[in-house]
């Protein structure tokens, strides 16, 4: 056993061989706990740190992405190389008249006045009818002309100016916008006369007021389209190369032509 008080191993003696203490006074419970703590303790067990992982992974995914970049690069510098960038030249505008040579601006021009002339010829006769219904819508109002005079000339109106819809000079426009925009807004005006007529011979024929007041609701629409025709015949005929002194001299003819 061992000694209660210094701790040596005091084997079955009575007497501490090195304090001399007096083991027989020592309860037997005590001398059995003391030989419990003072046997020696296994040593703890060094721990062992983790291994850490190796980042396989990781790394084999840079080094794909490294190798496409590369192979990417290469790439595109054989397609520069056999397919190198040629500039496209800058789009003209639709009148050219900057690169147009003499020669073409000449043509041009001639080519503008022909399309001008039928179009001019067309859109004034239409005008002449216009003005010759208003005269008899204005006669059947204050009684001066007779409905039937009034009928019968509308009626012709309206075949003839069925007739000039169709013979304006639209084929082959569609490549110069500014000639189709004029020539097109010049047959609509046409076409809006000849609805005028059809509606003042179905007033003549019902006598009804929702009629007359479609009659008026179109004469209110051509005045507008007219203005939209002559506008756009200056527009097209300044892009063809005519002179603004050329267009005025163009434009004052009207009057003149409507025999006014």
């Amino acid at each position: 056993m061992f000694c209660p008080k210094c701790g040596a191993n005091a084997g079955n003696s009575n007497f501490c061989p090195k304090c001399g203490y007096n083991l027989g006074d020592v309860p037997v419970d005590l001398m059995h706990s003391n030989q419990l703590n003072q046997q020696p303790r296994p040593p703890r067990p060094t721990p062992v740190p983790p291994k850490k992982k190796k980042r396989r992974g990781c790394f084999i995914g840079i080094g794909v992405f490294l190798i496409a970049v590369i192979i990417i690069a290469i790439v595109s510098s054989i397609i520069a190389s056999k397919y190198p960038y040629v500039p496209q030249p800058a789009e003209t505008s639709s009148a050219g008249q900057s690169k147009a040579s003499p020669e073409q601006a000449t043509n041009k021009k001639a080519e503008a006045k022909k399309i001008d002339d039928k179009t001019w010829e067309i859109f004034v006769d239409s005008i002449k009818r216009n003005n010759e219904i208003m005269k008899g819508v204005s006669g059947l109002s204050d009684g001066s002309m007779d409905s039937l005079e009034v009928y019968n000339y509308c009626k012709e109106a309206e075949s003839s100016l069925g007739h000039n819809s169709t013979v304006y000079p639209l084929d082959n426009l569609s490549s110069d916008s500014d000639a189709y925009q004029y020539v097109s807004e010049a047959q609509k005006y046409t076409t809006d006369i000849q609805i005028i007529a059809q509606s003042v011979c179905k007033y003549i024929d019902s006598q009804k007021t929702s009629d007359l007041s479609k009659v008026t609701e179109y004469i209110n629409i051509q005045k507008q389209a007219m203005s939209v025709v002559i506008n756009n015949r200056s527009v097209y005929l300044k892009k063809a190369g005519f002179s603004e002194k050329e267009i005025t001299a163009v434009i004052n003819q009207l009057d003149s032509q409507l025999g006014k």
